[in-house]
This record gives structure tokens, C-alpha cells and sequence, in this order.
């Protein structure tokens, strides 16, 4: 298993430096600059400015720069929050990205997996139909339309719940832990709503399959219960799809909703990397786009070591 550790890290490195080539061209190539939409920056000192932050390079240049800096584990400074390198903005949203990413994942690991395994055990049933509907209205429906709803319910009719903003950690002391579970709630339950969905019909579907599997026919013919064999024998083998599916899941998760942090105005990174692509912020979204992919590839190899401990047939090589 160590040998192929190493080799899936080994081979990630291409991806992820296609993966920044790609974005930083990308983001070089879009009109406009850093410093062209301030009002005060006149021609001479735009041109200072694009001079001190090697802006005025060739553009090859100006990657391969990039690239050594990044190597060295310096991912520059943001152009647009001043006196703050990009680490110092990423180290300081993914806390809140990882509190929010974190619960919505459980939230809906807990509730998918359950609803998910209702509806295949009773398969083409009120409660399968039931189940369904609601999956595919998980889906269909978009965040930017279900947390506008959910913040007019629970917040602004019946003030149960804030309607935006963060409490910190570090404010929980003067503040309490009601308020810091409050600020949870909604962005939480907005978040985990698409994955509830997608997990419940991951998991309907897996369960049916091995629910008609030789193995299963074998525990039921040997006279165990439906419980024990759901428990013991079937969970295990239905839940490897689904263990597939969480790698990039927790990824985009972990770095943070960009809808759901705008709209609750959470300090996340989903919010730095809206406000860095508006204002042409290269190294801030270059940052959190480096974040992503090494999550990515990180979390997809954790996914497949669980597999492969679930499942014996499975053979890393």
C-alpha cells in the first residue's frame, strides 16, 4: 500500500502542474488587470505597480516565476487585501470553509445514508417514491434559490435563526455556543441539501444491487435476520460507490461554497476567491485553485485506500 501511495502522489504532481498552467493563462489571458479598475491609479503608477509586481513580463515569464515561487511553498502576495500574502488569506478562511464543509458532510452522510437504504429496502413503495422526489427536488433546485428561502422562513418571518455573519471560534467565549451553532444552522442545512440528495440515490441504488447479490441470498437462506444482514453483510458493500463519490465531495466542500458563503457572508475561502476573480486578483485565486486540486488529489487517494480496506477484491497495484 506504501508503494502505491507513492505512486498516485508521484503522478498527481503533472496533473496539478497542468492544472495551474491552465489557470494561470487563463486568468492572464481575461481583459483587464489588478490595478485598471481603481479610479485613483493613474497610467504612471499602474505602470509602477505592474513593474513591482513583475506584471510586465512576457507572459511565459511571468509563469515560470510564478511557478518558482510556488515551488518554494511562496504563493505571492494578493493585490487587492493589502499587507496580506495569499497564504496568510487562505490559512485564515479555510477554518470556517472546513467548519462549515465539515458539518454539511456529516449532516448529509448521516441523513442520505439513511434515507438512501429506506428506500431501496422498500423498493417501489410510497416511501421509495417519497424519497426520490425529494432527491431529485434536492438537485434540481439550486443553493442561490433554496438559501434566500430558508434566510425569509427561519430567519426574517419567525427570527429564530440570523440571517447572515459568523461566529467565530474565537468568539464563542463572550457570545456563547448558542450563537456559534445558530450562525451554523442555515448555511449547514443549505450546503448539505444538494449532497442529501445525491447521496440518498448513491446509496438507493448501490443498496438494491447487493441487496440482489449471491452473498446476501446465502445470509437470508441461513436464516439471519434483516437487520443482521443490512448491518453486517450489506452496508459494507453498498456504501463503497458512495465512498468513491466523497473524495471530490469533501474537496469542494472543504474549500468552501462559493454561493453559500456569499449570501450567509461567511469569511470563507469560497468568499475570497469570489472577490479575488472580481478584481482580478491572480495570486488569490490562483491560491485557492492550488488548494482545490491537491485536496482533490489527496482526498480521491483516501477514497481509494478505504475502498480497497472494504473491499477484498480490490487489489492496489
Amino acid at each position: 500500500m506504501l508503494v502505491y501511495t507513492l505512486k498516485r502522489l508521484l503522478s498527481a504532481i503533472p496533473t496539478i502542474l497542468v492544472v495551474i498552467a491552465v489557470s494561470f493563462f487563463m486568468m492572464r489571458i481575461a481583459p483587464g488587470g489588478p490595478f485598471t479598475s481603481d479610479r485613483n491609479v493613474t497610467p504612471a503608477i499602474e505602470a509602477n505597480l505592474n513593474a513591482k509586481y513583475n506584471l510586465d513580463d512576457p507572459l511565459i515569464i511571468q509563469f515560470f516565476k510564478y511557478m518558482g515561487n510556488v515551488l518554494q511553498g511562496d504563493f505571492g502576495p494578493s493585490f487587492k487585501y493589502q499587507d496580506f500574502t495569499v497564504t496568510e488569506l487562505v490559512l485564515d478562511g479555510l477554518p470556517v470553509s472546513a467548519t462549515l464543509g465539515l458539518s454539511s458532510l456529516a449532516l448529509a452522510m448521516l441523513v442520505g445514508s439513511f434515507l438512501g437504504v429506506m428506500a431501496a429496502l422498500r423498493q417501489n413503495k410510497p416511501t421509495d417514491y417519497g424519497v426520490m422526489t425529494v432527491a431529485m427536488a434536492g438537485i434540481t433546485i439550486p443553493n442561490f434559490v433554496t438559501a434566500p428561502v430558508m434566510v425569509l422562513i427561519f430567519a426574517v418571518w419567525n427570527d429564530w435563526l440570523p440571517t447572515a455573519g459568523w461566529v467565530g471560534w474565537d468568539r464563542i467565549d463572550t457570545m456563547g455556543g448558542d450563537a456559534f451553532i445558530k450562525s451554523l444552522i442555515l448555511p449547514v442545512i443549505t450546503l448539505a441539501l444538494p449532497q442529501i440528495a445525491i447521496i440518498s440515490r448513491l446509496m438507493r441504488g448501490s443498496m438494491i444491487e447487493v441487496m440482489r447479490s449471491n452473498f446476501i441470498r446465502t445470509a437470508k437462506a441461513k436464516g439471519l435476520s434483516a437487520g443482521t444482514i443490512v448491518r453486517r453483510h450489506a452496508l459494507r458493500a453498498a456504501i463503497l460507490p458512495l465512498v468513491s463519490y466523497l473524495g471530490p465531495a469533501t474537496a469542494a466542500l472543504l474549500s468552501g461554497s462559493l454561493v453559500i458563503e456569499r449570501i450567509f457572508a461567511l469569511p470563507g475561502i469560497g468568499q475570497y476567491f469570489v472577490t479575488g476573480a472580481l478584481n482580478r486578483d491572480y495570486t488569490l485565486v490562483m491560491g485557492v485553485v492550488i488548494l482545490y486540486a491537491t485536496l482533490i488529489v489527496i482526498l480521491n487517494l483516501i477514497a481509494d485506500l478505504i475502498i480497497a480496506s472494504l473491499d477484498p477484491k480490490v487489489k492496489l497495484s
